[in-house]
């Protein structure tokens, strides 16, 4: 891969693989260190796609796996939980401010399948391929999820 080329494919997948690392880590400096790590992986590996949607699910594949690996040391474990900082509120991670706060307050198990369905739009199908996780389980979590979701988020009837 030439330099030319993974530049334009960092141009292209930079903010996905930036919201999923955020949907996992919970903090923006650890997701930009996740995604910098996962274009030197790029970088460094003899690939070439045949298209941007394989290399985004390889992109997104890559980044799961880190961002869990990252999620099992010491340091992620024995850190306590902070606030979302105010940059993981960006335009680019999410068009509703209260909606993406409520989806980053989730269990890691659900706010994965959501973000990848809602915010980067693949299928169970697709999802269950990038996470390694079966597809009923998948649905599952999407369902309960949204339970969650509805619950902390009410409807805006247009009462007042």
């Amino acid at each position: 891969m030439t330099d030319s080329e993974f530049e334009i494919i960092m141009r292209r997948q930079i903010n996905s693989v930036l919201r999923l690392a955020c949907a996992y880590l919970k903090c923006y400096a650890e997701a930009e260190d996740a995604a910098q790590e996962v274009f030197i992986k790029l970088y460094r590996t003899e690939i070439s796609f045949d298209s941007p949607k394989e290399e985004r699910a390889w992109l997104l594949k890559v980044t799961a796996n880190l961002c869990k690996n990252r999620l099992r040391t010491p340091w992620f474990s024995r850190r306590a939980d902070m606030d979302i900082p105010e940059e993981m509120t960006a335009d680019f991670l999410c068009e509703e401010k209260t909606a993406l706060t409520e989806v980053m307050k989730l269990p890691e198990k659900y706010r994965t399948p959501i973000h990848l369905f809602y915010c980067e739009e693949y299928s169970v199908r697709e999802i269950s391929e990038i996470t390694g996780i079966k597809e009923s389980t998948i649905r599952t979590r999407l369902q309960r999820g949204r339970e969650l979701l509805r619950i902390a988020v009410p409807k805006n009837t247009g009462k007042e």
